[in-house]
């Protein structure tokens, strides 16, 4: 599903936030971490839309697994003392950057968004407990699936949204293909 005309990234996520709060049954979080790669704008806003006042806020750029890094960042806040609550958002609108003409990227990429409440729990309990996060990258394999243009090394010309630089392009086969090798851990 696209979003609307008019939508935002930040529409997405504030509706999948309440949901989230409403859920944990809680109004005041101690950080709000998003992760996205199709931000509204470069700074983040989701916080300040929710009327959550001065807390920690932050965009993280991961693609799709955004939100399993925010998800480490928020275990990371909690196990360092620096929050008890931590509501994290993973939200995209996708659409904005796919070529319609485009089947290998274009059936595969949707928008949507999710949010969860992170919060401290009693130690040794297992219930919700997040444990230990092995996070890693292969940034040989960054052209694989890659947006051309937009970024500060190759900016879009005539600005955001034109021309086919702005669509994400993908080498399907040989994304199947690549396997993660266990760490045997």
């Amino acid at each position: 599903m696209c979003v609307l005309p008019g939508m935002a990234t930040s529409d997405l996520a504030v509706e999948a936030a309440r949901r989230a709060l409403d859920s944990a049954g809680v109004d005041e979080v101690d950080a709000v971490i998003v992760g996205t790669t199709t931000p509204d704008r470069r700074l983040p806003a989701v916080a300040t839309r929710l009327g959550l006042g001065t807390v920690g806020a932050f965009d993280l750029s991961a693609a799709c697994s955004g939100f399993l890094y925010g998800l480490a960042m928020a275990r990371g806040l909690i196990a360092a003392g620096s929050a008890q609550r931590v509501l994290v958002i993973g939200a995209e609108t996708i659409s904005r950057y796919l070529d319609p003409q485009d089947p290998s990227t274009s059936a595969l990429f949707a928008d949507g968004a999710g949010a969860a409440v992170v919060r401290a729990g009693a130690r040794g309990t297992e219930r919700g407990e997040i444990g230990p996060v092995t996070l890693g990258s292969d940034g040989s394999l960054a052209d694989l699936i890659h947006v051309p243009g937009g970024g500060s090394r190759h900016p879009v010309p005539g600005g955001p949204g034109s021309g086919m630089e702005r669509y994400i392009t993908m080498s399907g086969l040989p994304v199947f293909n690549n396997r993660p090798t266990s760490t045997g851990s």
